[in-house]
Order: structure tokens, then C-alpha cells, then sequence
């Protein structure tokens, strides 16, 4: 079994940035989100937003690309969401996104930022194989060192 570290933050928003993810819509969205990650063996460390927008922290294996593995999650979750009946407000994403790599050392900083984003599904992902990290203040928990991909749905 290969072995493989490649850690992302990932970001993107509603169509036009319309509020759409309610907490009531929110639970749904973050919820379809995982199942999708996962189901593409994606590792979820956690999710978070505010109205109009959702990061993700994940690990996707190499066998994906980034942008297929943003494209189908995206794709999965609003048509999946669009046919549940939840909500009469059809719901879409914007077709950008920021993808944010980063190392093993700095795991612990991402999920700590995306926690304290408003509307987080704080307390919902098992961070126990983590250890005891000192999660710092937000301008020193990142650093310089990640690599940002942004991806505008041009191919």
C-alpha cells in the first residue's frame, strides 16, 4: 500500500456569493460533502464557512487530481442537494476555487483557522491521531510554505 501525504485547504463559494448555506442548509451541504470526499477516499479533517462560502480541510490522494476531486464534490453535493426537496432555492457553486497545499506540520493550524470560521461543524471530525500541537495565533499558524492552486473552470 503506497503511503501518501498531500494536505489542502481548499475554499470556494456560492454562485455570485449568494447566502445560501442557512443553518439549515448548512448541516446538509457539510454533511454531502464528506460522503462525497470520502467516497472519492479523500481524508476530511474538517469543513467550515460562513453563509456564502466553505473551506475544507482534506487529504486527496494522488490517484486524483485536485481539480477533479474540487469538480466532483462540487458537482455531487449541489445536484444531490438540488433533488433532496430541503430547500426551493436552487442551490450552485461558483465555478473558482483555492486550493492551499501545505505539510503534515501544519495540519493542526489549518483546522484550528477553518474551526473558527462562523458556522463550522466544529466538533464533528475525530482529531485524536493528531497529537498535542500548539495551534498559535493565525498569522504564524500557516506560515509562508504552502502552495496555492487557484482553479478559475477553464479546463
Amino acid at each position: 500500500m503506497p503511503c501518501w501525504q498531500l494536505f489542502y485547504h481548499l475554499v470556494w463559494s456560492t454562485k455570485d456569493r449568494q447566502p445560501l448555506l442557512t443553518p439549515q442548509v448548512e448541516k446538509h451541504i457539510y454533511d454531502y460533502l464528506t460522503s462525497k470526499a470520502v467516497g472519492l477516499k479523500g481524508v476530511v479533517y474538517t469543513i467550515g464557512g460562513t453563509i456564502d462560502h466553505v473551506h475544507m480541510v482534506v487529504a486527496i490522494p494522488p490517484a486524483i487530481l485536485v481539480s477533479k476531486f474540487v469538480g466532483q464534490i462540487k458537482g455531487a453535493v449541489s445536484m444531490r442537494f438540488n433533488k433532496s426537496g430541503i430547500s426551493d432555492v436552487r442551490f450552485k457553486w461558483q465555478d473558482q476555487y483555492g486550493a492551499f497545499s501545505f505539510d503534515a506540520k501544519r495540519l493542526p493550524n489549518y483546522i484550528a483557522y477553518v474551526e473558527r470560521q462562523k458556522g463550522t461543524s466544529r466538533g464533528r471530525y475525530d482529531h485524536s491521531h493528531l497529537g498535542a500541537y500548539d495551534f498559535g495565533e493565525y498569522g504564524a499558524a500557516f506560515g509562508a510554505r504552502g502552495r496555492i492552486i487557484v482553479y478559475d473552470g477553464s479546463g
